[in-house]
């Protein structure tokens, strides 16, 4: 699968996903939390890192950035930092605005 298509379909796995009236976004949810709201967004995307053999772990957050590590077919491919820059960081910033910068760490 080209590698356009997979970060396409990264970013658009939120499409259909949670919005105003859903529960976890509201205000005063304890999901409202930017740790859960960063995690819902991953869980959505994983699926499609994880047809490709791969998958992401969450390793810390500082500030308002994300420190992800990359696993199986992910870890060490050439394309990874596009799936991660264009497709999973795309789809984070759509749900999260203010979300600052994925970092891949080893």
């Amino acid at each position: 699968m080209p590698d356009e298509t997979i970060a396409q379909k990264n970013a658009d796995a939120v499409k259909d996903g949670c919005g105003p009236g859903c529960g976890c976004t509201d205000e005063g949810s304890v999901a409202n939390t930017f740790e859960s709201r960063l995690r819902a967004v991953l869980d959505k995307v994983r699926p499609f890192l994880q047809m490709d053999g791969g998958d992401i772990e969450l390793v810390a957050i500082e500030d308002k950035n994300a420190l992800v590590r990359m696993h199986g077919a992910c870890q060490g491919c050439p394309s990874a930092i596009y799936t991660l820059k264009m497709g999973v960081e795309q789809a984070i910033r759509r749900e999260i605005p203010d979300f600052g910068e994925l970092i891949q760490v080893d």
